[in-house]
C-alpha cells in the first residue's frame, strides 16, 4: 500500500500520482492514478499533438523530469529520458 502519494506535474499542474513504492527513475511502463484535472487533460492533449511531453516530480532538493512517450492503457504511462536537476 502506498502511504505517500508520488505526485507528478505537467507545466506546474498536477497530473496524477504513481502507484509504485518509489518514483520511477528509468525507462519503462508505470501505473499511475490520473487526476481529473486541467494538468492531466493538457498533458494528454499536447502528447497527442507533439508525440511526447515532459513531466516532472520533486524529491527533496532534486527535480526529476521525464518524457511521456505513450499511454498504452488507462492508468499506464510509458516513460523515458529521465533528467535529474536541482529543484527550481
Amino acid at each position: 500500500m502506498v502511504t505517500t502519494r508520488l505526485e507528478f506535474l505537467f507545466k506546474g499542474m498536477p497530473v496524477g500520482y504513481f502507484e509504485e513504492s518509489e518514483y520511477p527513475r528509468q525507462s519503462g511502463r508505470y501505473r499511475y492514478m490520473p487526476y481529473r484535472s486541467l494538468g492531466h487533460y493538457q498533458m494528454h492533449a499536447e502528447k497527442r499533438e507533439k508525440g511526447k511531453v515532459r513531466c516532472y516530480y520533486q524529491v527533496g532538493s532534486e527535480q526529476v523530469s521525464f518524457a511521456v512517450l505513450d499511454c498504452p492503457g488507462y492508468g499506464i504511462l510509458e516513460l523515458a529520458e529521465f533528467v535529474v536537476g536541482a529543484k527550481g
